[in-house]
């Protein structure tokens, strides 16, 4: 897969998990967010989106990696 693939296919998964977490299907965002950082480790609206629905979630220690820098 090509880089722009890879990008593209994050950038999917990454619209996938907004539209899960506006629907409430927190799990689901959680495995659409990680799935689109998995495609590109420099996806910083993903790992945006990661942190805040496992904020919202109470998963707070599973949340903190994504908050550093």
């Amino acid at each position: 897969m090509s880089d722009e693939q890879a990008r593209q296919a994050a950038e999917d998964h990454y619209y996938r998990a907004l539209d899960h977490y506006a629907e409430g299907r927190h799990r689901e965002a959680i495995a659409e967010y990680e799935a689109a950082i998995a495609g590109d480790p420099s996806f910083l609206d993903a790992m945006h989106g990661l942190a805040r629905v496992l904020q919202d979630t109470e998963q707070y220690d599973e949340a903190r990696p994504h908050c550093e820098a």
